[in-house]
């Protein structure tokens, strides 16, 4: 008699045999039918659409190859050289029949193992699993963040480095209370008090994933503020957690939110006036009220150690490191971010007894210590979230500022809102104009298509007071109103306004491109300004090699308030002249390059004037066009060699009737939000639009045509060239210079534009408003700074000016990416700190002495060198990354210095076949002078970089180096009287 084992054993084995049969009669029907589904393939497929840049496509022949290469993928080799994975018949499968093999074998119903089998199959899996990992890990090289807590798993590091947070929920924001503490709508505040309360609190920080599924977080908090206590919390959470958290709650009624900021943020006594003399504050003041962000941290801590239990804490380690992190978070730069991994570097989880469970079971104990460690990852990142950075932004304002750039300070609220009453005081004075709820709700109900809407604005700290910028980036949402007591309201949402505005850019930037004269002497890069200034310096140095040494006169002078002052008709009617066609069209295309790096670009051009109701014809100009290839032929004739030109395959047709519209209402009603008010700007353009500098640059050329600007001081051995509101003379004619200055305020002040006198700079005088003011360097030269450049007055030559990081940390210029992906992006970074001042104006023999040459590359060294310790040293202090190794920081090093053999020689090939340029710079010259800079810096910080120090002198004792090292130019270039700057440049 059989048994029930025997049976089930008999069970199992007909099973099996079954799905075998399946499995062989699977295969055998996809072989038979492979062939014929491929010509299938091929006698569906629709025909393509002729593209100008493919001539001919074999359908048939690019379904097999991606067939065959799709199999290769799937074949892997051994180490004995033998393929393994798929057989010789399974690499002709096709797509659907390997679809079908997978769903045939889902069907058949599997062997299920015993439980004790399957739990030590599981054991032995993750083991292995555990042990690869921990090879990766080992194998990095290039800096790795390892410096993980023994009893947390890789998989869950994982999970707390892909947890990002947003510092920008306190940036910027300008709202308060009137009284210092919590706002009302605060988690803390608005759940109540008590056993439900506490429970309530429970749910939010621990369980609030499963507690609604709104998106909006105003529904969120409703839904916390009115859930129900009755779920059930485990017994070991409601005996030690529920009384801590009840405790929390009333510890926040009574914490001295006032004291607190007064101790660490005192106000100061200067701002201790009237709204009225806030205004006439001095530069020192208004850059000394803000808050350092130490006494922020300091500030934000307390807080926390008054509201928070100490249960919830941790040790006296634990809230070093939550200190720690605090003064992190507020030392950022404005577009660093942090992770939840960093945060939880240094916080033991042992030390949170209250949500460690009990237990006897030794088996139990890695599942004890994984939930313990969840619900601290989970208290932590609620305790960033909802409690340091709600008490930043209720009590200060964090900015950048024009100064300093990446830098982040802190204004107490009340500071702040002195400062930007005053600002807005003086805007409704001179440029805007107050408007009433009655015309604000006439000009957004509109629904015209030129009906912009409105954009808010927020306020940037200069060295004279607040810069009004308008955030036309960014949606906004306007509350209509209804004419009864109890009528209706509905939100009317708008668009970006730079996003409705790209294609009245796009138009304006074709036109200026097609007739560049508009623009008069506007330069946009150093390309434009050595095209301007290079004819010039190159007469007047000819000159002087022949013996005249003509006396070289330069102004650099900047228009005051250039945006803020532009006439609005005027600038309407020199804009709306500019358009010469009545409809364009713009055709998008890809660009792919050798080395796998793509771009996608615009090509705009105008259209003929067609028939009413006429539509363009596809993706290119027109019919004619289409047939002959000449669209496809004009990209390919703008793109370089050795690129692949992809049609993304549609055109956009834009009209004037629609651009125009949008460029009126844009002059004519920009309605700005501050503070609750709408204000209507009547004069000059806002800052902030993408097509502010467009048209500012268009408005003074036209000025500069109108009054002679041009044909009167432009010549041989004289120049005018203007970047943005910055212009610049050159010239060797005294009178000349002196006219140039009152046709200039004559000009600009018809139109309500001045001269800054402030930054005017020349080495002459005339009148008050010149005098002759200079840049005097260590070795008594005098040079004109314009723009980031440095003109010699006495030989012409033009350096670098790195004036603007002088007594400055270099750290504050730079922004680091996440901690994972620090070290990973190194080689990449070095290369781009070479990036902007990489010019051929700096490289031109024809202009500077080949002396000035070396000299603008061994500064350009230098400077990439000090950004480079800043960010090793940056990127090493962030929690659980560990220090670059030597090999890898050498490598990178050396990558830059490729790197910048190969700009340096591009860019002056461009030079000399664009721009009448002369000399060439040899690499071993540019990489001597290099390595030289890295050891400068480098060896100032040697406790550091020992090992990279002893590779880079390994590299200059090559037989190349030798060599080189002997050029007298490159001793002079190298001498300390040549580089005095960089002693006052803080690294």
């Amino acid at each position: 008699m059989a048994t029930s084992k025997t049976r089930a054993g008999i069970r199992r084995e007909r099973r099996a045999r079954k799905r075998r049969q399946d499995e062989e009669a699977a295969e055998n029907c996809a072989l038979e039918t492979d062939s014929t589904m491929l010509e299938s393939k091929c006698m569906s497929e629709k025909p393509l659409t002729a593209n100008p840049f493919i001539s001919h496509i074999d359908v048939k022949e690019v379904i097999r190859l991606s067939d065959v290469y799709r199999c290769s993928q799937d074949v892997s080799v051994d180490g004995d050289g033998e393929t393994s994975g798929l057989t010789s018949e399974e690499v002709t499968l096709s797509p659907a029949s390997t679809e079908y093999l997978q769903t045939s074998r889902k069907r058949s119903k599997s062997y299920r193992k015993p439980s004790w089998l399957r739990k030590r199959e599981a054991r032995l899996n993750s083991t292995h699993a555990q042990s690869l990992r921990t090879r990766e890990v080992k194998q990095m090289t290039a800096g790795n963040i390892v410096n993980r807590q023994k009893n947390a798993s890789l998989g869950n590091e994982v999970k707390l480095a892909d947890e990002v947070f947003d510092r920008g929920v306190f940036m910027f924001r300008s709202s308060f209370t009137k009284k210092p503490g919590l706002p009302a709508t605060h988690t803390l505040r608005s759940i109540g008090l008590g056993v439900r309360a506490s429970r309530r609190l429970y749910l939010t920080i621990f369980k609030a994933k499963k507690l609604t599924k709104a998106t909006s977080k105003h529904k969120t908090d409703r839904a916390l503020r009115q859930a129900k206590s009755t779920y059930r919390i485990p017994q070991k959470h409601r005996d030690t957690l529920l009384p801590t958290l009840r405790a929390m709650l009333d510890k926040v009624r009574c914490c001295p939110f006032t004291n607190i900021l007064n101790k660490h943020a005192p106000m100061p006594r200067e701002l201790m006036v009237s709204t009225k003399r806030v205004g006439e504050l001095s530069q020192a003041s208004l850059l000394s009220a803000y808050t350092a962000p130490r006494r922020v941290a300091a500030f934000v801590w307390e807080v926390i150690e008054r509201l928070v239990p100490v249960e919830l804490l941790g040790s006296v380690q634990t809230r070093k490191s939550l200190y720690g992190c605090i003064r992190r978070i507020v030392s950022l730069r404005r577009y660093e971010r942090f992770t939840l991994h960093e945060v939880m570097q240094g916080i033991r989880t042992a030390d949170f007894k209250c949500f460690k469970a009990k237990t006897t079971n030794a088996s139990n104990a890695g599942q004890v210590e994984a939930s313990q460690r969840r619900m601290v990852t989970k208290w932590i990142s609620w305790l960033v979230q909802e409690m340091v950075f709600p008490i930043i932004r209720c009590h200060f304002y964090a900015t950048d500022t024009q100064t300093h750039k990446n830098r982040i300070f802190f204004y107490r609220k009340g500071i702040w809102s002195r400062l930007v009453t005053a600002t807005l005081q003086s805007l409704e004075e001179t440029s805007f104009k107050r408007l009433t709820a009655k015309e604000v709700t006439a000009m957004m109900d509109r629904s015209n298509a030129s009906n912009l809407g409105f954009s808010n604005m927020r306020f940037l700290p200069k060295g004279s007071g607040l810069r009004p910028l308008a955030t036309l980036n960014k949606p906004t949402t306007f509350v209509v109103k209804g004419g009864g007591k109890n009528s209706m309201r509905w939100l009317k949402k708008f668009d970006a306004i730079n996003r409705r505005l790209k294609d009245v850019q796009d138009i304006l930037h074709h036109e200026t491109v097609r007739d560049p004269n508009v623009l008069g002497a506007a330069v946009g890069d150093y390309k434009a300004a050595l095209l301007r200034l290079g004819p010039c310096l190159r007469a007047i140095r000819r000159q002087k090699l022949l013996g005249r040494r003509p006396q070289a006169y330069i102004l650099a002078t900047d228009i005051k308030g250039a945006f803020d002052n532009l006439p609005l008709e005027s600038l309407e009617r020199v804009a709306l002249d500019l358009i010469s066609s009545s409809s364009y069209q713009t055709l998008h295309y890809a660009v792919v390059k050798q080395n796998g790096e793509a771009k996608y670009k615009k090509l705009v051009s105008s259209l003929p004037t067609a028939a009413k109701g006429e539509r363009v014809p596809g993706p290119l100009v027109t019919e004619a066009q289409r047939v002959s290839n000449t669209g496809g032929a004009a990209i390919l004739g703008r793109e370089s060699r050795n690129s692949i030109v992809i049609d993304a395959g549609f055109a956009k047709e834009i009209s004037d009737e629609n651009i125009v519209p949008l460029l009126r209402a844009h002059l004519r009603e920009n309605i700005i939000s501050a503070r609750g008010k709408f204000l209507l700007q009547t004069v000059g353009i806002p800052q902030g639009s993408i097509v502010s500098p467009l048209l500012c640059s268009l408005f003074y050329g036209h000025l500069e045509h109108e009054y002679g600007l041009l044909s009167g001081f432009c010549g041989e051995q004289s120049t005018v060239c203007r970047w943005m509101d910055d212009m610049l003379l050159v010239t060797t004619d005294l009178d000349r210079a002196k006219a140039f200055v009152d046709m200039c305020k004559k000009g600009f002040e018809a139109h309500g534009c001045t001269l800054n006198t402030t930054k005017t700079l020349s080495n002459f005088d005339h009148g008050e408003d010149v005098r002759q003011r200079t840049f005097v360097n260590a070795d008594g030269r005098s040079y004109i700074p314009w723009c980031g450049i440095l003109i010699d007055c006495l030989t012409l030559e033009i350096m670098v000016d790195y004036s603007r990081y002088s007594g400055e940390f270099v750290r504050e210029s730079m922004n680091l990416p996440l901690g994972r992906k620090a070290w990973t992006r190194l080689p990449e970074r070095i290369c781009g700190f070479l990036k902007p001042k990489c010019a051929a104006i700096f490289f031109d023999e024809s202009i500077n002495s080949k002396v000035t040459v070396r000299v603008n590359v061994y500064q350009l060294f230098l400077m990439a060198a000090m950004k480079t310790h800043s960010y090793v040293a940056a990127t090493s202090a962030i929690p659980g990354c560990e220090q670059i190794s030597s090999l890898a920081l050498y490598r990178a090093i050396k990558h830059a210095v490729r790197f910048g053999q190969i700009l340096i020689q591009r860019q002056s090939s461009s030079a000399r076949a664009h721009c009448s340029s002369v000399g060439r710079l040899p690499d071993s010259h540019v990489e001597f002078l290099a390595i030289q800079a890295f050891l400068k810096v480098l060896q100032q910080k040697q406790t550091r970089y020992k090992r990279v120090i002893q590779l880079l002198n390994s590299r200059l004792t090559s037989q190349g180096m030798k060599r080189t090292c002997r050029n007298g130019l490159l001793t002079q270039a190298m001498e300390p009287s040549r580089n005095t700057i960089f002693t006052h440049i803080r690294f």
